[in-house]
């Protein structure tokens, strides 16, 4: 079942990725609750990007670090692709993708529950 959302998860990313390059779709000219799609797009990209990481790989006490790693590697790539569109000619960075790539990594930790304490058997 993991492996079948991964596969789902990653053709939403190369959807998303082909939707905003074609010069045609101008995902910033159209709004959805008086936001710009690219927004709401930019925020659903990464909330799958923890939820997938902890179900995959975080178990047990390495699961700190697990957070740490992929929170980490996400803030990182959000920040590459924002730089990496400077040199891209119909493209610019934008501070406000960023932001709503952050806020994606921020509100999937939650839902993956991240921080919370996970109940421990009693051997009682």
């Amino acid at each position: 079942m993991l492996n079948w959302l991964i596969i789902g998860y990653l053709l939403f990313v190369v959807f998303v990725l082909t939707a905003s390059i074609h010069p045609v779709v101008r995902l910033n000219k159209i709004k959805l609750l008086d936001i710009r799609l690219d927004y709401i797009l930019h925020f659903l990209l990464f909330i799958p990007w923890m939820i997938l990481a902890r179900w995959r790989w975080a178990r047990g006490e390495g699961e700190q670090a697990v957070f740490y790693l992929t929170a980490g590697a996400g803030l990182f790539l959000a920040g590459l692709t924002e730089i990496i569109q400077i040199y891209v000619p119909y493209r610019s960075f934008s501070l406000n993708d960023f932001t709503a790539n952050s806020l994606g990594i921020f509100v999937g930790a939650l839902i993956a529950g991240w921080g919370r304490e996970r109940k421990v058997a009693s051997s009682q």
